[in-house]
């Protein structure tokens, strides 16, 4: 048998509107068609949905925004696209599918029947039994799209329509409908879950029929009349009867969520708590998909106007966006993970104008890495921890300044390294040539005096006398490929600090070895590094 679950978001419109402009009080959200909404709202506009708190104040959907105001002069009217909406079902369903078989955001449903804007169907068939039975599957499902800003009914049922009706009208907002038992279930609810029209649910509640129950008992031939084209579909509901099937949902293979504001700001707390947002959401469908972020994209939308007018005054061309990005060193999904280097990035930018809109893209994700779990310790071992301050540091300083050295097969000791990718494996078959292990390395070699026992060099504005000084090896026109082969005799220094020094006690003795060579071709001496 089939098993369906819809989730229901009563409130996802007005949940959207108050991610974009914070509004505490009663709210309505009227739908455009697209971005291209005129500046101000007219008043023979209709509402397509209320808030809860609204709806207590005697606010309904399809009423006037003037005949609204004038009921209650504090409703605050705003405008959600329905693009919007679809991207927030789709977001929806991605956290869905890490439950079930097939999501959808949409029915192939009758012409006579209207579409939902707020539902998300999930094909569970098979699955509840993964996360403790279709009860607890249900809770999963809420607490995945409560993480995502939305509050959501679930009910699971024999079909999507039999769920979507439960999950809606049900006063409990989750239910489980037993197998077949789905029509006894719907027979308690109000005749509104058949969504029998307008006109026809006005007329059977002029006779009392207040119950899908009380429907049921009415003669079929006398009743089908009333209910029109869509009876046939009716009549099977109230059986319990439900084939209609699910349209799959393919998530995107890019991530892009955006928000834009109302009002603009300058202050960097705002974006952050946004950006906090938009992270969340994007973890948790990056989760769902077991999958994880190897780069991320931000763009800040200035506000145009301001812009222009700051450009002009500073003499410089006008900017009415700021793009930037960088690729992550390991794969993260988890939220704190990515806000991380968000959040170095962003204080370290300078906003030339108000912030209209913020975007943040995941262009590039890949399978989400294993992790095996550590049996062994009391205390867990967090293996995000050192991807994470390298993502950090790459936003910071930049990825190209990130590394770790990598060991190469040379015979010049400053040549012996290199710096590589983050965590890259070390280089099978590198040969460390004999004798020239050192602890520290100069960046460039160091011109000193000639080297012999006896002899006093100055490193550093120290003086040392040399007390020995063994030859470890002789380079010989080594590469002798490149513009500059290297003749070089090497040895090893041993170091102590000068007499003059320790006589007045201005400083400790110092001893120390150090990696010195002479250069053959021009008879200089250079200090190479130490090996404390």
């Amino acid at each position: 048998m089939r098993r369906i679950a819809a989730a229901v978001m009563p409130e996802l419109a007005i949940e959207l509107a108050r991610q974009k402009s914070p509004c505490p009080g009663p709210l309505a959200v009227i739908f455009e068609p697209d971005e291209r909404a005129t500046a101000e709202l007219p008043a023979t506009a209709t509402l397509d949905v209320v808030s809860a708190e609204a709806h207590r104040h005697g606010i309904r959907p399809h009423q006037r925004v003037a005949e609204a105001t004038a009921i209650l002069a504090g409703l605050a009217v705003r405008r959600v696209t329905r693009a919007e909406v679809v991207a927030a079902l789709g977001r929806v369903a991605e956290v869905a599918l890490g439950l079930g078989i097939t999501a959808s955001i949409s029915l192939e449903r009758s012409p006579h029947f209207e579409a939902s804007l707020d539902t998300v169907w999930l094909d569970v068939t098979g699955a509840a039994h993964l996360v403790g039975g279709e009860l607890a599957l249900a809770g999963e499902l809420q607490d995945r799209i409560l993480a995502l800003g939305h509050h959501a009914r679930v009910a699971l049922s024999d079909g999507p329509r039999l769920a979507e009706a439960i999950a809606r009208w049900s006063p409990e907002p989750r239910v489980v409908a037993p197998i077949r038992q789905a029509a006894r279930i719907l027979a308690s609810l109000p005749l509104h879950a058949l969504s029998v029209g307008e006109d026809a649910t006005s007329f059977f509640l002029r006779l009392g029929v207040l119950e899908v129950r009380d429907l049921a008992r009415l003669p079929r031939a006398s009743t089908a009349a009333r209910l029109g084209p869509n009876a046939t579909e009716i009549f099977s509901l109230v059986e319990g009867y439900d084939p209609a099937p699910l349209l799959p949902y393919e998530p995107p293979s890019v991530i892009v969520d955006e928000l834009r504001f109302d009002d603009g700001t300058e202050r960097v707390d705002p974006l952050l708590f946004v950006l906090r947002g938009m992270t969340s959401r994007a973890s948790a469908r990056l989760m769902s998909r077991a999958e994880a972020a190897t780069r991320l994209e931000i763009t800040l939308f200035f506000d145009r106007s301001i812009a222009a007018l700051r450009a002009r005054d500073a003499g410089r061309e006008a900017v009415e966006q700021l793009d930037f990005g960088f690729d992550l060193p390991s794969p993260l999904v988890r939220e704190a993970d990515l806000l991380r280097p968000l959040r170095t990035k962003l204080e370290a930018t300078s906003l030339v104008a108000p912030v209209v809109g913020l975007r943040l893209v995941i262009p590039q994700i890949v399978r989400s890495p294993k992790v095996q779990l550590d049996l062994a310790r009391d205390a867990g071992v967090s293996p995000d921890a050192l991807p994470t301050l390298l993502a950090e540091l790459s936003a910071e300083i930049g990825s190209e300044r990130i590394g770790v050295l990598a060991e190469r097969d040379a015979h010049r000791p400053e040549a012996r390294s290199s710096l590589a990718l983050p965590l890259a494996k070390k280089a099978k078959g590198a040969v460390t040539p004999g004798g020239l292990e050192t602890t520290r390395l100069l960046p460039e070699p160091l011109r000193i005096g000639r080297v012999r026992e006896g002899a006093i060099i100055t490193v550093a504005d120290r003086l040392y006398a040399v007390e020995r000084v063994e030859l470890v090896m002789r380079l010989s026109a080594v590469e002798w490929w490149t513009d500059a082969p290297a003749s070089r005799d090497y040895a090893r220094a041993f170091l102590v600090s000068g007499d003059t020094q320790r006589k007045h006690g201005s400083a400790p003795p110092m001893t120390m070895t150090a990696l010195v060579y002479r250069d053959r071709s021009s008879g200089k001496y250079f200090l190479q590094g130490f090996c404390e």
